[in-house]
């Protein structure tokens, strides 16, 4: 298993390759962000995509990035979508290359939003839990 940045140059060739791993992240986060915005976040190159392939060159799980600024110039890379197949063949190695990355990239963390299913993981991970997003629906009231 291999997990690789794609070059911005790439991200038109890859993005259909990606395209429903992201969105299973899409729709597990009540879609919150449309799979047009993402795409145009990788194009503008404010988030990155990255991609786990197998042997066979076949893509496992895709995941986006983002550098998030905080106050007092703290700085995190935020993963904002990863989805996928078979987690346990990759999670892990993706969780070091995103590391590498926000090292590289000065970050002070690592964050991650997601489902309460990857919030399990990630806390087994040593994630510390900041905060969760819970929806309250007023159509129709």
């Amino acid at each position: 298993m291999e997990v690789t940045l794609v070059p911005q140059n790439e991200i038109w060739r890859m993005w259909p390759k990606s395209f429903e791993h992201i969105l299973k992240s899409v729709n597990a986060s009540g879609k919150r962000e449309s799979m047009n915005a993402i795409l145009e976040e990788l194009l503008s190159a404010t988030a990155t995509l990255w991609i786990a392939f197998d042997d066979d060159f076949v893509i496992k799980s895709s995941a986006t990035l983002k550098m998030i600024t905080y106050p007092d110039n703290v700085y995190s890379m935020r993963v904002c979508h990863i989805g996928g197949e078979q987690g346990i063949t990759w999670f892990n190695l993706m969780r070091k290359k995103f590391t590498s990355y926000a090292q590289d990239n000065n970050c002070d963390f690592l964050e991650a939003e997601c489902v309460p299913k990857w919030g399990a993981f990630m806390k087994r991970c040593g994630a510390e839990e900041l905060s969760r997003v819970y929806r309250l629906p007023i159509k129709g009231e």
